[in-house]
């Protein structure tokens, strides 16, 4: 299928697919994408998967209708509309499987299929962020290399492609789970309910469907992400570490704890708000807003982040209450004055080579205490790699020679 007959067939959501599309999503893609013949060998290895599956389930398969399925189709229906997508345009099958899953094929109408277990565990809510989810990996682009990735994974050991997939796997699985978080995204808006969306995560990582889920299944996967995160910080075996390095190079999936907490973040910066509430129309504006510079939003991001750490942790202001104001003031120049956070009165951020093509980013925050005034720093967890700079940064960087950059990210407006 064409890019532009894929166009066509997708509808509105490709217009915005930048709003939601995480950066590093974006990045390894074009990587993948920009590798010599590896287009065309995905063209010829998935198309001929995909009549396969496509033949499967018209066999063995149950074609999700408004007569066979009305629950199921009620949700498809649902997650299309609040993603700007034509429901005719799709197909929705349910698969005889046990297990708990979902995936997207189709080398000609777009195609979500989903296992018995699954709808089986899902209320009709909760399905509608597990399709919204498979709607998103269309709306980014994803399907195709997803395909290899499970081709890769499942197939090619045991064939003489091993050697490619030696040096690809690690990069398809990277991509991959960034590819999930994008996803995420698009499955939140497609359902509206950020809780619904966690008991999904409760349901994938194991939680008995026939029992009561908690009362706030976001406060669950909080406190067990708290106690991930520890347990990562002090590896205690090298068993332990060995099996975190076999994830990173193996998983297509980031752990259910860690898909939690990044949707969380991208929740309480008020991006979902901002999509949930705009049209159409000023979906696809914001998407442009991105599309200008989508790595220097990631590093704002970062920044946001970073800021928003410290100001919790030392007990300035709530984290989740200062990640908004923060991001109003960082990104759209607004002011702190007269908010809980109006004792900072600027930030800047430093950029600076640590050898090689590695850079570092510190932020530095300056508080108001009075007459008096405190300036911190605080590390800013982003890439180190010369390539995830924004393009404006590493011009700046060739263009004067220099060791290091700094930049005003805020100061109060006169």
């Amino acid at each position: 299928m064409s890019k532009g007959s894929q166009h066509d067939i997708i509808g509105k959501g490709l217009e915005w697919a930048s709003a939601i599309q995480h950066p590093l999503d974006r990045m390894y893609l074009k990587k993948i994408k920009g590798i010599p013949l590896l287009p065309k060998i995905i063209g010829w290895v998935i198309d001929h998967q995909r009549r396969e599956t496509e033949a499967f389930l018209a066999g063995d398969g149950i074609l999700v209708t408004e007569t066979s399925c009305p629950v199921a189709d009620a949700a498809f229906r649902g997650a299309c509309e609040a993603l700007n997508l034509d429901r005719s345009q799709f197909r929705f099958f349910v698969e005889a499987n046990a297990g708990v899953n979902a995936f997207t094929t189709g080398s000609g109408i777009p195609t979500v299929v989903a296992t018995s277990g699954l709808v089986n565990a899902c209320t009709k809510e909760e399905l509608q962020i597990v399709v919204g989810h498979e709607l998103g990996h269309y709306i980014c682009g994803h399907t195709r290399c997803h395909a290899l990735a499970r081709y890769l994974s499942n197939v090619a050991w045991y064939t003489p492609a091993w050697i490619a997939t030696l040096a690809l796997e690690p990069l398809l699985m990277s991509w991959s789970r960034y590819s999930e978080l994008s996803a995420d995204r698009a499955g939140l808006l497609a359902g509206k309910d950020f809780e619904v969306a966690c008991s999904v995560f409760l349901k994938l990582g194991g939680f008995p469907y026939l029992k009561g889920l908690p009362e706030k299944p976001s406060q669950v996967l909080m406190a067990q992400h708290a106690d991930y995160v520890k347990q990562t910080a002090e590896f205690g075996s090298t068993r332990r570490l060995l099996r975190e390095v076999n994830h990173a190079l193996r998983a297509t999936h980031p752990r259910v704890v860690e898909r939690f907490a990044a949707l969380d973040e991208w929740r309480d910066l008020g991006y979902y708000d901002e999509l949930a509430d705009a049209s159409p129309e000023e979906r696809v504006h914001l998407a442009k807003m991105v599309e200008a510079d989508y790595l220097r939003n990631e590093l704002n991001l970062a920044i946001i982040a970073a800021a928003a750490d410290y100001i919790g942790e030392n007990g300035i202001l709530d984290r989740k209450v200062a990640l908004p104001l923060l991001r109003r003031a960082f990104l759209h120049d607004g002011s702190l004055r007269g908010s809980p956070l109006e004792r900072l009165v600027y930030a800047e951020l430093t950029i600076a080579k640590e050898g090689g093509d590695a850079l570092s980013y510190t932020l530095s925050l300056v508080f108001a205490f009075g007459d008096a005034a405190r300036k911190v720093s605080v590390s800013v967890a982003y890439s180190p790699d010369w390539a995830f700079a924004p393009d404006a940064i590493r011009a700046e960087f060739i263009k004067t020679r220099q060791q290091a950059l700094t930049l005003r990210i805020y100061e109060p407006r006169s």
